[in-house]
């Protein structure tokens, strides 16, 4: 698991290391805890926050890599982050809202 400043041209490079070719793997962003980045299988990266309410440890998928930019992805996990700090829990939220 590596900690980098994300830009996109360090994680293209991330993810096209021998390291990461046929395995799942986390990368996490050096300027923002909580947020990281992993390719799956099929070679496509997601990025996702990691955050904990109260005792429980909860992870939100934010969206892609070519869908969402690093700065989107910075100010939705920092939101998620501060409702976490704040006791919300929007993982339960968002499964409370749907129908």
């Amino acid at each position: 698991m590596a900690k980098i400043k994300f830009t996109v041209s360090s994680l293209q490079s991330a993810f096209k290391s021998d390291d990461v070719k046929d395995r799942q793997a986390v990368i996490w962003d050096a300027e923002m805890r909580g947020l990281g980045a992993y390719k799956g299988a099929s070679g496509t990266g997601t990025f996702f926050v990691q955050f904990r309410v109260g005792d429980r440890q909860r992870k939100v998928t934010l969206g892609r890599l070519n869908e969402l930019t690093i700065p989107e992805a910075r100010r939705q996990a920092s939101e998620i982050i501060v409702a976490a700090r704040q006791g919300r829990d929007v993982v339960a939220e968002q499964k409370q809202a749907q129908p």
